[in-house]
C-alpha cells in the first residue's frame, strides 16, 4: 500500500513514530536539565544557609563569652 506520491504507508507511519521518539528525546533532556540546574541551585542555598548559621553561633559564643 502506498500513498499519492508512492511513499509507503510504513515509512510514513515509521516517520511519524521516529519524530515522536526524537521530541520525547527532547523533553527529557530539557526536564533533566532543569532538574540538574535546580539541583545545584539547591546546593548553593544549603552552603549559604550554612554558613550564616554557622556565623550566627560564632557571634553568640564571642557575646556568651564577653563580660
Amino acid at each position: 500500500m502506498t500513498t499519492g506520491g508512492g511513499f509507503p504507508a510504513s515509512m510514513m507511519l515509521l516517520t511519524l513514530y521516529g519524530g515522536y521518539q526524537c521530541t520525547m528525546w527532547g523533553y527529557l533532556c530539557t526536564m533533566w536539565g532543569y532538574l540538574c540546574t535546580m539541583w545545584g541551585y539547591l546546593c548553593t542555598m544549603r552552603d549559604t544557609c550554612q554558613k550564616e548559621l554557622q556565623v550566627e553561633a560564632e557571634n553568640q559564643e564571642v557575646e556568651a563569652l564577653s563580660p
